[in-house]
This record gives C-alpha cells, sequence and structure tokens, in this order.
C-alpha cells in the first residue's frame, strides 16, 4: 500500500513545476521513511495516526549501533523508556515511573504478538534473559502508556512488541559468535528458508543460542555489621574464611553470573502461522546482603516453553478474522544460601538454604475480527474475545538446614486453577477530513480462588479499560494528538500467596493495580526528518506493595502457626497501599539525509513523579527513578564497502538509592555513557560481516544499595551501590551461507 501511493505521488509530480516537484519528492520521503505499526490498535496504521505515543526500532537501528540487547536498544533508542541494572535482571520504567522489584510485570512485552509476561508472578526480562533472537529481529514497537484496552492485565506503563523476521528477510544459514571481552560469549545458529509443501508456500526462520558471562570482578566494603542477633557472635557473611562480622567482597571471585539457553522457531503458510519458543535465564548475584558470598551454590532461574498457532482468514473485501491458540509453561527457581543464623529458621546455627520455587501453566484462544468498512483503514470496527485457564503453583520459601539437610516447617506450597476471559472493542472513525477518532473499551473478569486452601468460594473480579484517542491532521506531515486511557495489572499469585515462615504472611484477596493517563502531542515530519513533543499526566493507584506487621499481629501469626516459633525479624504482608502522580514531557527529534547514509536523532524525557506509600509518610520521589533521562545517536554509512560509523549517548539525572534508609535520602550520580560502534562487510569474504563496540561510562552509578548495612554507622558514613562496568568491548562476526 505504501509504494502504491508512493507511485502515485512520484507520476503526479513528474507533470508539476520544478519547485513544486521538489516539495512533493521531500513528501515522498516522508511517506516511505514514516514508519507502519501495528501494537497500538492491532492493525496497520502509520504512527503518527496511531493512537498513543509510538517508537519504532528497526533491524538497521540495531546493526548501526551494536544493539545487543532489548535493554540497550531501549536506553540508546527509544523514547519514554529506560532500565535500570541492579546486576541481577534490569528493571524497566517509563516517563518518570519505575517500580523497583516489580520483575518488569508494568510493561507488557510481546514477540510477535505473544505476551512473554508468565502468569506466576508477571515476570518480563528486558536484557539477555528477555530470550529474543537479535538477528531475526525486524523491528521493536514500543508504545508508551496504558494498553489494557486491547492486551489486558501488565500493559500500564507501556506495551514492547518485537517483531521477527519473515524467511526472505533472513534468508540462508548463519553463524554468530561474540564477546563482551572477556566477560562473555554468545554463540547462535540461524536459519530463512522458503520451500513448497503440499503444493503450498511455507516460511521458516529460527534461531538457538547461548549465552554466558562471568563478572566484572567488583570490589565492597568492608561493612562492618557487627554481632549475629541469634548466636551473639560475630555475623557470618562468607562459608570461606573467618568469621569476623564484617561484610566484604575481598578475595571473593568474580561471582556475577549469567546464563541464557534460547531458541525460537516460526512457521508461516499462507493466512496460518505458528510459533515455538524456549528460553532458560540462569543469573547469579550474592551481594545483596545476607546470601553467602563466598558460594558457588546461589542461583536464580526462569524457563519459559511456549507455542502460538494462528490462522488469519479474508471473509469478505471488508472482514478478517484471526484466531490463535496459546500455551505456556513456566518454572522459576531460586537457591540462597545462607552462612548466618541470623538470616535462617530458629535452629539452623549453622546455615541455611533458602529455596523459592514456583510455577505456572496456561492454555487459551483468541478470536478477533475486524471490518474495514470503507475498505480504507479510516472505518474500522475490531472484536475480539480473550479466554485463558491458567495454572499456578508455588509461591512458599523454603529452609534447608547447612548442618542437616532437614528442611524447616512449611505448609504446602498454594496451588490455583482460575480462569481469565476479556472482551475487546475498538472503533476508528473519520469525523471529517483532518480529524479521526478511535476508541475502545476492554472487560476482563479474572476468577479468584485457591485449591491448596480447600476454598470453595471461587469469586469473579471484573475490570474494564477505556481509551479515546483523537488525531488532528491540520495539514501535510502534522498530527496533533489527544489521548486518554485507563489500564490495570492483576495481582500476580507471587505476591497472592507468596510466604515465608520467618518474614512474610500471605494476602489472597488483592485487589488490581490501575492507571489513568491523559496525553497531547504534536508531531512534524518533513521529508525525512521528524520532530515529536508531547505532554503527559497519569495516576496510578492500589499499587501493591509491603508493608510491616505490628508485634500483636505477629504475635496472633505465631500463636496459630503461620509463623515460625522465636520470629524476632520484622515480618511483611503485600497490601494495595501505595499510588503514585506523574506529569512530564517527552521531546524527540530524528531524520536522515545525505542519501540515507547519515543518520541522527535524540530523545528526552522528563517528569515529576511522586510516590504516597500510603503508610502516613509524605509523598517522595520514586526509588532508583530518573526524572530527566535521554539519549542521542548519530551514524554514517562510508559507503563503498566500507563500514558504517556510529556513536550513541543516554544519559539519565540523580535518582534515590533504592533499599537505602540513609536520612536524607542518598542520590545516585547522574549518569551518562557512551557507546562508538564500527559496523560492516568484512573485506574479502564473501557473507561475513562484523561489528566492533566499545561502551564508556563517563560519570554515575547504579541506584541500587549493595551489602547488609542500609543505614550508617561510624565506621559507614556512605551508602554502596551495585557496579557498573566503566569500560568494555565487544567484537561480534556473523557469517551467512546461502541455501
Amino acid at each position: 500500500m505504501k509504494r502504491a501511493l508512493a507511485l502515485a505521488l512520484s507520476l503526479s509530480a513528474f507533470f508539476l513545476p520544478a519547485s513544486a516537484r521538489a516539495d512533493d519528492v521531500s513528501d515522498i520521503e516522508g511517506i516511505l521513511d514514516e514508519s507502519v505499526v501495528s501494537t497500538a490498535s492491532k492493525k496497520a496504521e502509520s504512527a503518527g495516526m496511531a493512537p498513543a505515543t509510538v517508537t519504532t526500532i528497526t533491524a538497521e537501528d540495531l546493526r548501526r549501533f551494536g544493539i545487543r540487547s532489548l535493554d540497550e536498544a531501549l536506553n540508546y533508542l527509544s523514547l519514554g523508556m529506560i532500565t535500570e541494572n541492579p546486576r541481577e535482571s534490569v528493571e524497566i520504567g517509563a516517563r518518570g515511573v519505575l517500580l523497583t522489584h516489580d520483575y518488569g510485570n508494568h510493561v507488557l512485552l510481546l514477540l510477535d504478538g505473544h505476551v512473554v509476561n508468565e502468569q506466576w508472578a508477571g515476570t518480563a526480562y528486558f536484557d539477555r534473559g528477555a530470550g529474543i533472537p537479535f538477528e531475526l529481529i525486524d523491528h521493536i514497537e514500543v508504545i508508551l502508556g496504558p494498553g489494557s484496552v486491547l492486551y489486558g492485565s501488565n500493559a500500564m506503563l507501556g506495551v514492547i512488541n518485537v517483531i521477527t523476521k519473515r524467511a526472505k528477510d533472513f534468508s540462508g544459514l548463519r553463524g554468530i559468535v561474540e564477546s563482551e571481552v572477556p566477560i562473555s560469549i554468545r554463540g547462535a545458529t540461524g536459519v530463512g528458508y522458503e520451500l513448497k509443501a503440499f503444493g503450498k508456500p511455507l516460511e521458516i526462520t529460527g534461531q538457538v543460542e547461548y549465552y554466558g558471562s562471568r563478572g566484572p570482578a567488583s570490589s565492597f566494603g568492608p561493612q562492618d555489621y557487627g554481632l549475629d542477633s541469634v548466636t551473639g557472635l560475630p555475623k557470618r557473611f562468607s562459608s570461606v574464611g573467618p568469621t569476623t562480622g564484617v561484610w566484604s567482597s575481598a578475595g571473593q571471585p568474580d561471582l556475577f553470573s549469567t546464563e541464557v539457553r534460547m531458541g525460537y522457531l516460526r512457521l508461516v503458510s499462507g493466512g496460518f502461522e505458528m510459533s515455538v519458543r524456549g528460553t532458560s535465564f540462569k543469573r547469579w548475584n550474592p551481594f545483596g546482603g545476607d546470601v553467602d558470598i563466598g558460594s558457588t551454590q546461589g542461583y536464580e532461574r526462569d524457563r519459559w516453553l511456549s507455542l502460538d498457532a494462528r490462522y488469519r482468514a479474508t471473509l469478505s473485501l471488508r472482514t478478517e478474522l484471526l484466531t490463535r491458540l496459546y500455551g505456556d509453561l513456566y518454572d522459576y527457581g531460586e537457591n540462597d544460601p545462607i552462612a548466618a543464623a541470623e538470616g535462617c529458621l530458629p535452629g539452623q546455627t549453622a546455615g541455611c538454604t533458602y529455596r523459592l520455587r514456583g510455577r505456572a501453566r496456561w492454555l487459551g484462544s483468541e478470536t478477533q475480527m475486524s471490518v474495514d468498512w470503507l475498505h480504507d483503514g479510516r472505518l474500522v470496527t475490531l472484536v475480539g474475545v480473550d479466554a485463558r485457564l491458567k495454572e499456578t503453583a508455588g509461591s512458599t520459601g523454603d529452609y534447608v538446614d547447612a548442618a542437616t539437610g532437614a528442611s524447616g516447617p512449611s505448609p504446602a506450597p498454594s496451588t490455583a486453577l482460575e480462569s481469565l476471559v476479556g472482551i475487546y472493542l475498538q472503533q476508528t472513525l473519520p469525523v471529517t477530513g483532518f480529524l479521526s477518532v478511535n476508541g475502545g473499551l476492554r472487560v476482563d473478569a479474572d476468577e479468584r480462588g485457591d485449591l491448596a486452601t480447600a476454598s470453595a468460594a471461587h469469586s469473579w473480579l471484573a475490570h474494564a479499560s477505556p481509551r479515546v484517542a483523537a488525531v488532528v491532521t491540520p495539514w501535510s506531515g502534522a498530527h496533533f494528538k489527544a489521548v486518554y486511557a485507563e489500564a490495570f495489572r492483576s495481582p500476580s499469585a507471587y505476591e497472592r500467596f507468596y510466604y515465608d515462615p520467618t518474614a512474610q504472611l500471605q494476602v489472597p484477596d488483592l485487589r488490581p493495580e490501575t492507571m489513568r493517563s491523559i496525553e497531547g502531542s504534536f508531531e512534524q515530519r518533513i521529508g525525512r526528518q521528524r520532530v515529536f513533543v508531547s505532554l503527559f499526566r497519569a495516576t496510578m493507584d492500589d499499587l501493591v506493595v509491603t508493608r510491616t506487621l505490628d508485634d500483636a499481629a505477629v504475635a496472633a501469626a505465631i500463636a496459630d502457626q503461620r509463623l515460625a516459633p522465636g520470629v524476632t525479624g520484622p515480618v511483611s504482608q503485600y497490601a494495595n497501599a501505595a499510588s503514585v502522580r506523574s506529569v512530564g514531557f517527552n521531546l524527540g527529534f530524528e531524520g536522515t539525509s545525505a542519501s540515507r547514509r547519515l543518520f541522527y536523532g535524540f530523545g528526552v524525557t522528563g517528569s515529576r513523579a511522586r510516590q504516597d506509600p500510603g503508610d502516613g509518610a509524605l509523598p517522595a520521589p520514586l526509588p532508583a527513578a530518573a526524572s530527566v533521562f535521554g539519549n542521542a545517536r548519530l551514524a554514517f554509512d562510508l559507503g563503498g564497502g566500507l563500514p558504517t560509523l556510529a556513536l550513541a549517548g543516554r544519559f539519565a539525572g540523580k535518582r534515590p538509592i533504592a533499599l537505602s534508609e540513609f536520612s536524607p535520602t542518598p542520590y545516585a550520580a547522574p549518569l551518562v555513557e557512551l557507546r562508538a560502534a564500527v559496523t560492516g562487510a568484512f573485506p574479502g569474504v564473501t557473507g561475513l560481516s562484523y561489528r566492533l563496540t566499545a561502551d564508556g561510562l563517563l560519570t554515575g552509578q547504579t541506584p541500587y544499595a549493595a551489602g547488609p548495612l542500609t543505614s550508617p554507622t561510624p565506621s559507614y558514613p556512605t551508602q554502596e551501590t551495585m557496579p557498573l562496568d566503566s569500560f568494555r568491548v565487544g567484537v561480534g562476526l556473523e557469517y551467512r551461507l546461502p541455501l
């Protein structure tokens, strides 16, 4: 459609005067360069007409700037989203709102339209752990703001849809090897192939890969903690070396580690499409406090197996039907060796290993019909039903005695079998020649139950998510938008059923979190240049946070055996208690010139976000969230077989340090990081390409506390934070063999 429109404009421009023809050529260039997106409305449309703020990151963008993971793509190339790295897995925020330790469950991640967020804790990862084959990516659509109108739960801060290439764009057999010297290694094999099966064309694309890293070496402490409250002796932080009551990483190996195994296969034949994905993400960060810093037995591991089959049928010139079936398996495992008796159950004076297990299985179907009444994409009705059956299990912490191997007393893990039904309707309406409206509503009904506690009462919670957007196009290349949207997140099985006999009680009746957002934006395209500005305001209510129980509640829980006898430390419980208010702006510019050999752009987000913790304290900035952040980039293709040279930078303002109890609240120093990349075809070797990258940290630190001390002492006046790599070099090779 885009090519046909460009051809028509070209032919008409041929008969115009030279000056007018030059203007039309510029308009044609703008049309060809304008992104076509499908995530915001579940239908193809220009980014300017989409009922949301959309950033599109192409495969060429990823190649030019040597991008290796989703968090790098967001930090260097997107508008309005940012990630922070606490050295476990990155956390993601948008427009100044970042909720620490939410496991990415306030942003919905899609892979070719399939929801990646799992059903136990709502987790989605945005670093290597996302398990997305980067060479297969065609483009990434980043939608800012509430998206529950079409996608239901978790689409609060935004929706990210990673769309992979068709076989014609990924043809051949490929081998990839790369390293961030000397801490990581990655190897991958991919294939793209077109053939005939039963007389019909069949496309096969897929990739398998392994990634592993260890380090970098980091130095922490010493932090003089003192005595163990259980034994009265100096607290033991490591099973290696003497017991001194002092926490330090001195003499320890490079214990930061990450290991990812993944595979993705996609088949397309006519209107039929099927995809299979399997991922294992294992990592270890031993610098969080009570964890045995000298142990090599600790880990966190997530594993996914996903299947999605869909069929798209054209019922008439105006009507299209999509039917899909999907199913997912997920399990989580955590092993935390603890050397100190203080961090274990009563009686486990030699230390213990804390184990947490979680599991989810879900099966669903979605049927969606769209009617294009005018057959031109302007008046379209979309209606759909998404039904899902899910089973979750786990959420109980188990403490294994280091001396005897025996587990402490704990109840059976919670197991819940629940259903979800979502019905959505969306209507686009051309009001006048320059005004169009997009309105929609989704209603989700979520069943609640807990089979493990033999609860006979199963209830349903219904939640409505509306959105309305108006787009005005007063002149060529200009779009004014006004958008109001609401979103929600159902509390996860982990939040409802997580139990620790020493520290946390269950709360099965949590309410959904809610979000309301309003924004206005203006976009102008002039040829191949685009400038964008928006203003937004958002409120988030009923946020799920932990609350510390008073002494009477703890005593009652011990009396009825919900807590282990002798518990003296703080005990918490999840509650719908917090709210967030934010207001701010987005500003962006991007373009290309010099016959599409020079590429440039920048984006800036500024906001004032405040969280009301709901415990009587005054509203305050969110931990780890930057009020100002952005990026800038520049690339030039030398042409003639020579490489592409690129430079990208990102920055984030000062951020409150999370998990710190220092007063006044300490802030992480503003961050400035640069990325230089050289990419191109290897001279003299057909099919071989390379990329070289260098990353340097000019200023800044992570906004996450490290170690057991979170308040000052005479020997510890400043909060230590998790480390950032100050400099690293990346080398990658890719070889393509035609098939």
